[in-house]
């Protein structure tokens, strides 16, 4: 194995200050070139090893290259440096306790912003004076807190700093990825602070279904970006399975022309952690008919046969299979579910929280099966999805769910759900109330007609009008 310090580090000549990640990638190649003039080497197996930053690079070192055997990144984001950075800026904000939804929008777009003013002042050539001002202007709205938390300021005009902020911060690692024709491990941390694991994963899993990209991805539950954990004051420790899953996984590409995925590997530690064991998705994403004849609470949707998909850790192999819309139904499917993966199994169902509201949830508890209810917001979307299904968004779900990757929403008691509906039909009505009234004074302004003008009154609307 061999290992470097990066330029400027260590024993590295160079300037780590005014390096670039083309830099970077020109100095692997380099360590690439120099390895295979070693004997001992075996020219046609060498692999590379990528962890967090140096995750970007890889797919570009390999396809540049084009000769390695495979990639394993570990905490490599997939994502552009742009999408991965703004994600870690929010995480670093809420972190701190700076929550409110709307800053953190501001403090997005207003990052966005600065780094796309550096590029078109390095392409320019010229500091932009402004544009610069704009952007000056509108850090001194923002809080200061805010700002100390990231360190978000605007950094003096330097064409040449400029030139290497760019180079870095509009690096995309996606063509590269798209053009790879060799394995690739990659671990993430569900509870990764510096990169997006929803929307890497995602991302990862689309290159898998449209391009057929031989990716296999291991999310560990619980853990941060390094992927290891304090056992106490001397002793880090990596999850049990991380070392030999990669080992493993490494050997079978070795001694494999086939380069076998990482299911087929017949050892006991490599079952895919994407597949949870016996998680099942009940998600229903088609159009619903409420019926309150049973039931004021119990919405029935419409008398049709919907997708479903079940999981198993142990085999990888996914149950597709279809029920009609009612807990009596899906009770009896489950019971033909657990048999053919044969015996007993815990059960555990999940579906995305919908106008059906928390019915179907207390309806599965009462027959004493786990559900969760999952908020949308935490669902991976996929860019650019060829095909859109509810067989396939029903299998994504459950491997979601199965990485601890979703969001559940707490159930509530069907009595605190129903004065939960009460006030928000009130709040509706309101909102409609006000709308109205707006379209009116909207309509009277423009015909010339002006109610407290014209009569003297201190209010818009008074009783009167609303009798």
């Amino acid at each position: 194995m061999l290992t470097y310090d990066k330029r400027g580090s260590g024993r590295s000549g160079g300037d780590l200050a005014t390096a670039t990640y083309g830099d970077f990638i020109e100095d692997a190649l380099a360590a690439l070139r120099f390895v295979r003039t070693l004997e001992e080497i075996d020219h046609e197996r060498v692999a590379v090893f990528g962890s967090s930053e140096s995750g970007w690079l890889t797919p570009e070192i390999a396809v540049r290259d084009g000769a390695l055997r495979f990639i394993i990144n570990r905490a490599g984001p997939p994502t552009s440096w742009m999408i991965t950075n703004l994600g870690e800026i929010r995480q670093e904000l809420l972190a701190a306790g700076l929550e409110d939804e709307q800053m953190l929008r501001t403090i997005g777009a207003l990052r966005s912003d600065i780094w796309h003013y550096y590029r078109e002042a390095a392409r320019a050539k010229a500091p932009l004076h402004a544009h610069r001002d704009r952007l000056s202007a509108r850090l001194q709205e923002v809080d200061k807190r805010w700002l100390s938390v990231i360190g978000m300021r605007l950094a003096p005009y330097d064409q040449a700093r400029f030139e290497r902020y760019v180079a870095d911060i509009f690096y995309d690692p996606q063509p590269y990825l798209e053009r790879l024709e060799l394995p690739m491990l990659c671990f993430f941390a569900s509870h990764d602070q510096n990169l997006p694991t929803k929307l890497a994963v995602s991302q990862l899993i689309s290159l898998q279904e449209k391009l057929g990209k031989q990716i296999d991805v291991h999310v560990f539950n619980g853990y941060r970006h390094g992927i290891a954990k304090w056992h106490n004051l001397f002793s880090l420790g990596y999850p049990s399975n991380y070392l030999p899953t990669m080992g493993t996984w490494a050997r079978a590409q070795f001694d494999s022309a086939a380069s076998p995925r990482i299911e087929d590997i017949e050892a006991p530690t490599l079952t895919r952690t994407t597949i949870a064991d016996g998680y099942l998705n009940w998600w229903n994403r088609t159009e619903a008919s409420m019926n309150h004849e049973r039931s004021p609470h119990r919405p029935r949707c419409r008398r049709h046969e919907l997708p479903r998909a079940a999981l198993d850790r142990e085999t990888g192999e996914c149950l597709d299979f279809r029920c009609r819309p009612t807990v009596k139904s899906l009770l009896k499917k489950l019971k033909n579910v657990r048999q053919a993966l044969g015996g007993e199994r815990t059960l555990k169902l999940c579906y995305e929280a919908t106008y059906i509201g928390f019915a179907l949830q207390r309806d599965l508890a009462a027959a004493g099966v786990d559900c969760a209810v999952i908020a949308p917001t935490s669902i991976p979307t996929q860019r650019a999805r060829a095909v859109k299904t509810d067989r396939l968004d029903a299998t994504a779900l459950a491997q979601f769910y199965a990485n601890g990757l979703l969001s559940e929403v707490m159930a509530p008691e069907a009595e605190q759900e129903a004065d939960r509906n009460l006030l928000r039909s009130r709040q509706q009505l309101v909102k409609q109330q006000g709308d109205l009234r707006r379209h009116l004074q909207g309509l009277l302004r423009g015909n010339g007609h002006h109610y407290r003008a014209a009569t003297g009154a201190r209010a818009q609307w008074t009783k009167t009008h609303y009798r």
